[in-house]
C-alpha cells in the first residue's frame, strides 16, 4: 500500500512539472518548452519576451505540437488526483470505522493523551 501511494505521489509530482512547464514556462522543463514553442533556438531576445498564456512569439505549429505532447501528463494528472481523493476518503472511513470499533482506539489516544484499557495488558509491568 505504501508502495502504491508513493507511486501515485511521484506520478502527481512529475506531470505536475511537465505541466508547469508547459503552461506557465517554469523550471525544471520550462526553458526547453518555450524553446520549443518559439522554435526561438539561441535568438534569447525572442525567448525572454514569451509570457505564459500569451501568443506573442509564439508558433503555431510548434505550440500545437506541444499542447498535443502535453495531452497525456494532463489526463494523467487528473486521474491521479482522483485516485488520491479516493484513497483518502477511504482511510478516514477506516479510522472512523476502527475507531468505533475499537472503542479505545489509537486516535482517541491521539487526542487525549490516555489510552484506555479494557482488560489488563500482558505486557504491563508488575
Amino acid at each position: 500500500m505504501v508502495a502504491l501511494l508513493f507511486l501515485l505521489l511521484s506520478l502527481q509530482a512529475v506531470t505536475g512539472l511537465v505541466l508547469a512547464g508547459t503552461d506557465l514556462y517554469l523550471p525544471p522543463f520550462g526553458h526547453e518548452i518555450a524553446e520549443w514553442v518559439t522554435n526561438s533556438g539561441e535568438d534569447h531576445g525572442k525567448l525572454a519576451d514569451i509570457k505564459p498564456y500569451s501568443k506573442t512569439n509564439i508558433d503555431p505549429v510548434s505550440y500545437k505540437e506541444m499542447r498535443d505532447f502535453r495531452k497525456p501528463f494532463i489526463t494523467t494528472h487528473v486521474y491521479v488526483f482522483y485516485t488520491l481523493l479516493i484513497a483518502i476518503l477511504l482511510h478516514l472511513i477506516g479510522v472512523v470505522v476502527s475507531e468505533l470499533r475499537e472503542k479505545c482506539g489509537l486516535v482517541s489516544a491521539m487526542f487525549t493523551g490516555e489510552k484506555v484499557f479494557h482488560k489488563r495488558p500482558v505486557d504491563l509491568d508488575e
